[in-house]
């Protein structure tokens, strides 16, 4: 069983935020939303206490928690981005190969990582901005040692 709001959420992140990238599908944001890890650094945000249950989180995510977790994807994707483009090498050797009248100019490697690294940051400082309204604004949070058994 599969929450229909997770796909949603999943697919505009995808289509919507992302550029609808190939190298990542609705389906593997959606198992990143409910798996019980991420929903656990949720919760640590935002002083609640989620856990996934047939992809489905409990208790439901509203839209603030959605809006998290959003900034939470886009942080790990950059991220991700950034490893990726640089490779194992760091650097690609030829940036421009010129035959003739015909010219192919790479992109220089190190500048690619720099925007995925700028875009992560964004996501990074949205995310605060984010938690601490989230958190200065709800007063149903759980704040007390006595909820963990705590003596």
């Amino acid at each position: 069983m599969s929450c229909q709001y997770i796909f949603d959420f999943a697919s505009g992140l995808w289509s919507n935020e992302l550029g609808s990238p190939s190298n990542v599908t609705v389906t593997t944001i959606s198992g990143w939303a409910t798996s019980n890890y991420i929903l656990g650094q949720l919760g640590n945000l935002t002083f609640q206490c989620f856990s996934g249950s047939d992809g489905c989180p409990v208790p439901a995510l509203g839209p603030s928690e959605l809006s998290i977790l959003s900034e939470m994807y886009k942080i790990t994707y950059y991220n991700g981005l950034v490893k990726s483009s640089l490779g194992a090498g760091g650097t690609r050797k030829v940036q421009e190969l010129v035959e003739g009248d015909s010219r192919i100019k790479w992109q220089n490697d190190n500048e690619t990582a720099k925007i995925y690294s700028n875009l992560g940051k964004d996501a990074a400082n949205n995310l605060k901005y984010l938690v601490r309204s989230y958190n200065q604004g709800n007063k149903n949070q759980v704040r007390s040692v006595d909820f963990y058994n705590i003596n």
